[in-house]
């Protein structure tokens, strides 16, 4: 008699089996695909459902209403921002992305590119991790398991409307064309990458210098100069020719109050600056952005590089940490999957054709990357997303009080940040900032304004009846109350 193998042997022979099968042609043409179509529909239906449960804000209305203005033959100069908006990052992206919304509803639309573009990242990644660092089904598998759980990817997806979110697969598909050298189709991918922001330019920079460690030095140095020529032309020349309400004007108090003054002042103190990088919340962000890959780009840190740039930059800037999350995401999701899959390559074993990773290596990143994107997460089962959507009566409230005024884009009108995605398609819309309002400075450029009191836990009732007898007194009358949503219009 035959004595059979033990489990754990029996465990091995079917891991081996599915693997194999896994590593069959026919898995390169499903499971990217299927996974990108599934990341799609969960990261657009947990945008679309913020959205439609009246929780988006300021990012998402300015591209609103400047995309209203273009497509009405404006000049794209937003109240909201109080200036001109190419000014603020120079995202050339504005004029085809206001061209595709002149026929569809614009904030849904605009959410939608926005979780299309963090979804199709699945394709080059997979590609990168095939072809380029040749890792077996398993491991690709798993690398695209943490790219699906990123809690950094979720809080872009959640952040309103990011511009910076659409460069993302042609960002990945850029990396990937460079290392493979395939340079015809790695410049039209940096053109779309430069259009979006300004400051993409550091990141292709950035790997510009990566290509010179690969030993691609003229291809390097040629996308080094585009990349850093593309950011300082577009931050020193051309925002400030449309404008002055650029990032480096408006985040960077300590170290200057215009583009110039701000490089100088960075130049200039280097202990400064360092103090600055090295602050614990910036510290902690670091390590939130390595810890859910278990620190694996550090395994092949020079593909992490590229990101330096821009995250160095969002992190001296003046921002609280969830922006900074937002603002470098781009850059940071890119390079650290780069590196994560160089950095398992790195740790496994080469055979003839491709590279065999220990599956507790690839068990603990898959366990890491679920647990940080519970912990993490804006999008965790913690904060009940599936609960999203509804409309409550406060959010009822809001739509009834913005369909009062929507048909009417010649009123100029003053507004909380949740009503603002609302009534963005005018030329004329401010922010009612969340201090209790005064009646003097409310009504400021507005023909109307929006009220709600359940945003201003501090405003006294003693505070609101003074509010309201000088709103009368300005010749406004309400028109509108609801649910602690009320409507000031001037006849």
């Amino acid at each position: 008699m035959t004595t059979p193998p033990p489990l754990r042997r029996r465990l091995d022979i079917l891991v081996l089996r599915w693997q194999a099968r896994l590593d069959a042609e026919w898995a390169d043409r499903v499971l990217p695909g299927a996974t990108t179509a599934l990341l799609f529909v969960w990261l657009s239906a947990l945008s679309l459902a913020r959205h439609r449960g009246v929780e988006t804000g300021m990012e998402l209305a300015t591209w609103q209403q400047a995309s209203y203005l273009i497509n009405d033959g404006f000049k794209a100069s937003s109240s909201l921002l109080g200036s001109e908006f190419l000014a603020v990052d120079v995202s050339l992206m504005l004029y085809p992305l206001a061209a595709v919304t002149r026929f569809l509803p614009t904030g849904g639309t605009l959410l939608l590119f926005q979780s299309a573009a963090l979804a199709l990242g699945v394709l080059p990644l997979w590609w990168l991790c095939r072809s380029v660092c040749h890792l077996r089904a398993g491991a690709s598998g798993t690398i695209l398991l943490a790219y699906v759980f990123y809690p950094s990817l979720h809080a872009v997806n959640l952040a309103d409307f990011q511009v910076e979110a659409l460069a993302l697969p042609f960002l990945f598909s850029a990396v990937v064309a460079g290392l493979t050298g395939r340079w015809r189709w790695f410049w039209p991918l940096v053109f779309m990458v430069l259009i979006c922001r300004a400051d993409l330019g550091l990141t292709i920079g950035g790997l510009g210098i990566l290509f010179m460690f690969e030993g691609k030095a003229r291809e390097g140095v040629v996308t080094t100069v585009v990349g850093f020529g593309w950011s300082l032309v577009a931050i020193f020349a051309v925002s400030p020719l449309v404008g002055d309400g650029g990032f480096l004007q408006t985040s960077f108090p300590d170290y200057g109050a215009t583009a110039p003054s701000v490089l100088w002042g960075i130049v200039t103190s280097p202990v400064s600056v360092l103090a600055d990088l090295f602050l614990e919340e910036n510290f902690r962000l670091v390590v939130l952005l390595l810890a859910p890959v278990l620190f694996l780009p550090l395994v092949a840190f020079r593909y992490l590089l590229p990101a330096v740039p821009n995250l160095a930059l969002v992190l001296l800037a003046d921002l609280d940490s969830g922006t900074r999350v937002v603002e470098s995401a781009v850059p940071v999701v890119v390079f650290v999957f780069v590196a994560v899959s160089f950095g398992v390559a790195r740790i496994g074993e080469r055979n003839i054709e491709r590279v065999f990773v220990d599956r507790r290596v690839l068990s603990a990143l898959a366990l890491a990357s679920v647990v940080f994107f519970v912990f993490q997460a804006p999008s965790s089962p913690y904060r009940e997303p599936w609960g999203w959507g509804g409309r409550d009566e406060l959010a009822l409230a809001r739509i009834g009080a913005a369909e009062l005024l929507v048909e009417r884009p010649e009123l100029a009108i003053r507004a909380p940040e949740p009503m603002l995605p609302l009534l963005a398609e005018r030329p004329h819309l401010f922010l009612l900032g969340d201090e209790p309002p005064v009646a003097a400075r409310a009504t400021v450029d507005a023909r109307v304004v929006i009220v709600d009191s359940t945003l201003l836990p501090t405003w006294a009732v003693s505070e609101r009846q003074v509010f309201a007898t000088s709103m009368q007194e300005l010749g406004y009358d309400l028109v509108y109350d609801e649910a602690g949503v009320a409507v000031w219009s001037r006849a």
